[in-house]
């Protein structure tokens, strides 16, 4: 095993206790290929990622599924090709790597001459996905994710004919802006026969009123994912609603808005807010206080204040793949069908992308404040 004495022993105490126990006959074989360093960024949210993998490990050995662990602290400019002579890693199940583009085609290679999977867990776009049925890709490319919102919103509760979209233009000049998905969005209605109008923050009451249909459920949506700008939108928001209490409306809000939650709560279940995610780091959740709880514990610190949170990435991915080995063996493909575990913070479903290519993610979730302030997630 590969890593710098550094880490400290406490993680390599925690990883001995957690996978040196006595091996079953046919133990799932893990290899991780990941910077473990204390040297940067990377190498601090690689760290606490395995150890997330690590508390999968912990969890399943509770459950009677052995696994033997290899581990490679590989840096971005590590040579791979020498990391994969080695050969402790020609046996793997699974491989759990790379945090680097430049260092796919050389995993994906190995991955489909012995046969083993190989999940790349963060944001990595790769041709390899195309010719490589081994592969599995976490992340999701935001275009992708745009037209799977569109469509899922659009459709969540109500017919096309009784509904109306709202964009309200921000005057938004920062990298806040969303043109993309706003264009999309008109488009979409265009081709399904969705009726939508355009209006802009800073119209008159009179003006902004005028957009709303009086019959219809009004979906609306910004043009901007800035907190200032939301929340010049919620006032006027409040103001329709004053005005006209009997027009109804839907907010859908952006990823981003997550980041907003603890402060905007009140906000976000007035205004009826849908927030498409692929995560959704839940604090009070029995599980989440368990895992942070156990990280203090074993490693003397607190986790990431990153969303996702690392540690919690790194136990759904590792739990999700090992237990889907465990009971499917090389069938699993992580669809729909085979049935695994309700994650903690990112759940995950894989379509296959053609017959000789790989796997992605094509799992995404609504957060829906409600208007008597409860919390829905809503799965896709």
């Amino acid at each position: 095993m590969t890593m710098k004495r550094s880490l400290c022993s406490m993680m390599l105490m925690a990883m001995m206790l957690m996978t040196g126990v006595a091996l079953g006959a046919n133990p799932i074989k893990v290899g991780v290929l990941l910077p473990l360093h204390n040297e940067n960024g990377d190498g601090f949210r690689m760290v606490e990622y395995y150890r997330g993998l690590l508390f999968a490990i912990d969890s399943l050995k509770q459950e009677g599924v052995s696994v033997e662990l290899t581990t490679h602290n590989v840096r971005e400019n590590a040579n791979i090709d020498s990391v994969l002579q080695k050969g402790d890693l020609a046996n793997s199940d699974i491989i759990f790597g790379p945090l680097y583009s430049k260092q796919v085609s050389a995993i994906s290679m190995l991955s489909k001459l012995k046969g083993c999977k190989m999940v790349i867990p963060f944001s990595i776009e790769t041709t390899e996905l195309n010719n490589n049925p081994n592969l599995f890709q976490v992340y999701q490319k935001p275009s992708d994710l745009e037209d799977v919102v569109i469509e899922n919103f659009t459709k969540l509760s109500f017919k096309s004919s009784d509904c109306q979209v709202i964009i309200i233009d921000c005057n938004d000049s920062t990298n806040f802006r969303k043109p993309t998905f706003t264009t999309k969005l008109k488009a979409y209605c265009d081709k399904n026969g969705i009726s939508y109008r355009i209006t802009n923050v800073l119209q008159t009451d009179k003006a902004f009123v005028k957009a709303f249909a009086k019959k219809k459920m009004n979906l609306v949506v910004m043009n901007s994912a800035s907190s200032p700008k939301m929340l010049e939108v919620f006032a006027r928001l409040n103001m329709v609603r004053e005005k006209n209490e009997k027009l109804k409306f839907k907010v859908l809000g952006y990823t981003e808005w997550l980041m907003y939650e603890s402060f905007q709560y009140d906000n976000f279940c007035k205004n009826d807010v849908y927030v498409p995610s692929t995560y959704y780091y839940r604090a009070n959740d029995p599980r989440v206080v368990n895992m942070e709880n156990k990280y203090r514990f074993w490693f003397k610190q607190d986790v990431q204040l990153a969303l996702p949170r690392f540690v919690i990435t790194g136990f759904d991915q590792g739990y999700y793949f090992l237990k889907g080995i465990s009971k499917y063996g090389k069938t699993f493909v992580g669809d729909a069908k085979q049935k695994v575990n309700d994650a903690i913070q990112m759940p995950l479903h894989f379509k296959r992308i053609s017959a000789t290519g790989g796997y992605k993610n094509s799992d995404m979730m609504f957060i829906h404040y409600r208007n008597d302030r409860a919390l829905e997630l809503i799965n896709y």
